[in-house]
């Protein structure tokens, strides 16, 4: 039999993207970030969530896509790897699936060298990639590991 795993999928353009459900501590509507100046692109600010202070990564440029003005129908999804709580800013989160193992295609069997990505997944029609989340921010952020 098949293990499986819970995914939290989101979207960007409307295009499906996964990370792990068990790093995602909460779901919250969008808020303003404070800005900071010279931080990385897709880094650009702080925000306060519930008096918790955590760096705000803008998913759409970390993907590559172009950054637009934060809306109101954007939510953040507040992910914990190991000692560091992260704020991921998305147009819109969609559901939390249960994917077979056997079901995540892997993304090296057909582009080599793309280490960032745990594996390509289905999300309705659309195909999606599901992200390794500490390789995906080793390069902005260190990881204890913690609570």
């Amino acid at each position: 039999m098949s293990e499986a795993q819970k995914v939290l999928v989101f979207s960007l353009d409307e295009r499906p993207f996964g990370i792990p459900a068990d790093k995602v501590v909460h779901v919250y509507p969008s808020v303003l970030p404070l800005l900071i100046p010279s931080a990385p692109e897709s880094i650009p600010g702080v925000v306060d969530i519930h008096g918790q202070v955590m760096p705000l990564v803008d998913m759409r440029k970390k993907c590559g896509l172009p950054s637009r003005p934060i809306g109101l129908s954007d939510q953040l999804v507040q992910i914990s790897l190991g000692n560091r709580n992260l704020a991921l800013l998305v147009d819109q989160v969609d559901d939390i699936v249960e994917i077979e193992n056997s079901e995540i295609l892997d993304p090296e069997s057909l582009i080599p060298g793309v280490g960032l990505v745990q594996g390509l997944l289905r999300h309705g029609q659309a195909l999606g990639l599901l992200y390794r989340l500490e390789t995906f921010f080793a390069a902005e952020f260190s990881f204890e590991p913690g609570a």
